[in-house]
Parts: C-alpha cells; structure tokens; sequence
C-alpha cells in the first residue's frame, strides 16, 4: 500500500505527531508539551495517560491538517524516549505509578552500590552501556522496590513494563501487543547486544522478572495492527516501525555507514557515531548502542551524551526572562563581540561526558566591567557548543571512521550562531536537514521500509534533503585558542569543587 506515513516522537516532555508523504515530504506535524511532575529534587515523572492523550491528539491534529483519512494511512512508526520508564497492568491497561523520565536521577545510589560491587565490568561487557540512574533497568528495580504492590503484581505476571514507545504501541493496539524493537531494549541495561536477548545475568543484578519485558523485533517489521478509530476513522492500520527516539535520529540523518554522525543539541546534547555492523569494543569512557537491528543484522554506533550541555542557555533564559524563545537568544547573542572573553561553565557538564566527573557549581570567567546581559547569553549559547564538541572529539578518537560531516537536530539546531560555532571547533562541516526533528524522520523510514513504500537505505542517504550546511571558518590558531580557552574554564570549575 502506497500512502502517507504517520510518525509519532515522544522524547523527554514533547510528545510530537508528523505526517510524511510517499515521496517523503512533511504534510503536517504537531506537538504538544507534557507536564515535569517533580516529587521531590532528581526526581522527574510524566503522567502516562497525559503521554497517551498527547499522541492521539497530536495525531489526530495532523491527520485533519492533512486531510487525510486515518484508514489512508500507509504505516505508523513509533520513536519513545528509551529512558522514560513505565510499569502498568496487563488485564486493566491502568499504569501502576507515574513513568520514571528522562532526568530522574532517583537510583544513583543504587548505581554507586552496584559499581562498588564492580558489576560494572559485567553490564559494560554484555551491553556495551555503563550502569547509570537514566537508564531503563535501575529505574526499573526502583519501581519494583518502592511501589506498593508492583513487585506483587510482577510475580503474579499483571505488572509488565515498556519505554514510551511500547507503552503507546500497547495502548494503540489495544492491548494485544507488548513489544519493543532491538534499538530501544539495547539502551535498557538489560539486553544482552552480542545475543541479542533479554540477559539473564542482568535481570538476576537487578531482580527484574523476565515476564515483565516486551518481546524484542527488528526496527523494521510488522509489530501489529492498529484500529484507525483512535485517530477518529475505521479500520487496520499497521504499526511497521519502532525505535528510540536518539537511535531514531541517527537513521533520520541517514546514519547507515560507518563514521555517519548525529548530534542532538536540547534538551542536553546526545552524539551517535555509527561504527557498521561490527560490534564496538574496548571501550573505555564512551558506551557502544545498538543504533538499529535491519533484517536481524544489527548496526552499532558510538554514544555518548551529556545532560548538563543545555543548562546554562536555560539559566540564561530564565533569569533574562527571554521570551522569544531561540530566536531571541540567537539575536541577543548576535549584539554582542565575539571575542568578548566571558566564558560559562554549567554545573553539570563536568558531570557528562567526556569528563565524568562529580557536579560543580557553575562558573564564569573572564567577566569584563561592560559585560551584560547580552554577553552572558553569548556565554550560555556557546557553552552548548563547546560541550557537544567536547563529545564529538572524544567519540572520533579510536572510531572505525572519523566523520566527514556532523548532521544536527534537535530544538537548538535551529540557532544558527550555535551550528556555524560546533562547525568552527570541530573544524567540520555542520548539516541541518530540512527535517530537523530527525527521530521523527527516523520512526518514518523505520515504518515506510518495514512496509516496503519508501527506497532501500543507500537511495535513502543519496536523498536526505538538506537545509543549510556550515563550513568551517576559524583558521586553525583561533580554533585552538578557543577549545584551550574553555577547557581552562571546566578546569578551573573543577578546581572549584575542591
């Protein structure tokens, strides 16, 4: 069947819907903000059902901006937040808590026990990941630990669990179907990516019931069937893709070969550096993903990540009351001299990757008497830039194939200050596609090839539209000042820590 192909994205607290054409263009998209629930400090929690209400209605919202029928629809592709965790039950569907989201920090104490313990050799070699409070499995454990009567519910075989995206699939097919795709359960710490299984081992470290878990398929392939009357029409239609939403960026940016480059800039900063088909090992700071699982061949990718790289433009935001969103700030940025020497440090950079150290206070230098406002936004801006090139250059050192271009999404790609600095000081051509929110594009494609309507993925890289490309334009001197310059800064905030 040839025909539109609905996307739908949840990441962090959006939740979007895109329609794509046939021929791969966007019809309509629509999103909708869900609510931070905040228990208490490095706790973070979504209400499932508002996530459930977002994606039917942003999918609804594009279906009738595109005037098209819901049973028109080709494929349905599903891009989740691999670090939102939900636990609801089997028979009534009725979610058993909140969903433990993306930043909920709850389990570091459990992680520094389990490392303590040196189980996180075993992790990083079944999984290729590092233990860590973001991901799926100590979250998991928490529920079943500190819920009333989820562990119950869970030896009863009632309580199952799933990311985002599986808790939508579940919802959508009405309860037919719990599943997950290879991408998503490799981010788990639970999923053994050598096997390609559910990891016994794993499950006994965290005292997790295997019966809770989905059943694990390829990215592109029949995951089940949905009943149209969800997007207010009638009959079958077929959800063909599922993925992560970070995976699912790398694969919208057409991220198939080997050195292929996706950097997500907001909330925080995401890099994944597709290694091939060959397994990543040795690895030493950085954590090897499964960036897709094709026909049962798995394509692995380099991954790193810090949560700390947006903080300071939020800070900045916040305190200047800027409420022209990106925009704004990009102009503000622009009113001032780039070669202002102010220079911020967000706390929690230090804390991600490539530093891995403990949080410190926020730090800024090289303050001058006619600094304002506008300089401090600079500051704040550029920060985000220095951190995800920071990640980029630790990823290629050691890769399989160092990348030719970086390909940005994410809701700061949009700054054009912020792309033209990453392709200054990675001394590499920067590419915005014209679909920005790539896992959106991702889930599409994952769903459009699963139903055999879009091209094979080499006519699919030869295609990706491109909105604007950055070319380098610091000379060789000035960039290394630049990188000097902040490196001195993070250490200096170290320094502080002291």
């Amino acid at each position: 069947m040839s025909g539109p192909v609905l996307a739908i994205e949840h990441q962090g607290f959006v939740c979007r819907a895109v329609l794509f054409s046939a021929d791969r263009r966007i019809l309509a998209s629509a999103r909708e903000e869900l609510t931070p629930v905040r228990p208490r400090r490095g706790q973070l929690e979504l209400d499932p059902a508002e996530l459930w209400t977002a994606a039917i209605a942003t999918s609804r919202s594009v279906l009738v901006q595109a005037r098209v029928s819901p049973g028109n629809v080709a494929a349905i592709g599903i891009a989740g937040d691999s670090s939102t965790v939900i636990v609801w039950d089997r028979d009534s569907g009725r979610p058993l808590n909140n969903a433990l989201a993306a930043g909920d920090h709850r389990t570091e104490a459990h992680c520094a026990a389990l490392r303590q313990a040196d189980v996180d050799a075993l992790v990083v070699r079944h999984t290729g990941l590092r233990l860590g409070a973001s991901r799926a499995a100590p979250k998991l454990a928490w529920l079943l630990d500190n819920v009333g009567g989820v562990r119950e519910a869970a030896s009863a075989g009632r309580a199952i669990y799933g990311s985002s995206a599986t808790f939508l699939l579940w919802r959508m097919t009405d309860g037919r179907v719990h599943a997950a795709d290879a991408a998503t359960a490799g981010d788990t710490l639970l999923f053994n990516s050598a096997h390609q299984n559910w990891d016994d081992a794993l499950l006994d470290i965290f005292d997790i019931p295997a019966a809770m878990l989905p059943r694990v398929f390829d990215n592109a392939t029949y995951f089940g069937a949905v009943d149209a009357e969800h997007f207010g029409g009638s009959g079958p239609v077929a959800v063909h893709g599922m993925t992560s939403a970070t995976q699912g960026a790398l694969i919208g940016h057409a991220g198939y070969a080997a050195g292929a480059t996706s950097v997500t800039m907001g909330p925080g900063c995401s890099v994944l550096l597709s290694h091939g088909t060959a397994r990543v090992g040795g690895l030493r700071r950085e954590e090897a993903a499964i960036a897709c699982r094709l026909d049962g061949k798995v394509t692995y990718a380099r991954l790193a990540s810090n949560e700390g790289a947006s903080d300071g433009l939020d800070w900045a935001q916040r305190v200047f009351a800027v409420s022209g969103g990106l925009r704004e700030l990009d102009r503000l940025a622009g009113d001032v001299e780039p070669s202002s020497a102010l220079m911020m440090v967000p706390g929690r950079v230090p804390a991600g990757y490539p530093w891995l150290k403990e949080p410190v206070p926020g730090l800024l230098t090289g303050i001058d008497p006619d600094d304002g406002p506008a300089d401090l936004v600079r500051a704040a801006l550029e920060s985000v830039a220095f951190a995800a090139h920071d990640i980029v250059a630790a990823l290629v050192r050691g890769a399989a194939a160092a990348p030719e271009t970086l390909r940005v999404s994410g809701a700061l790609a949009q700054s054009e200050r912020l792309a033209q600095l990453l392709a200054d000081l990675a001394g590499i051509p920067v590419e915005r596609p014209a679909v920005t929110e790539a896992g959106v594009l991702g889930a599409a494609w994952f769903a459009a090839a699963g139903a055999g309507i879009w091209p094979e993925n080499k006519v699919f890289v030869a295609e990706l539209e491109m909105a604007k490309r950055f070319e380098p334009q610091l000379t060789e001197t000035r960039r290394r000042e630049r990188i000097a310059r902040w490196r001195e800064a993070v250490g200096l905030a170290l320094t502080s820590r002291r």
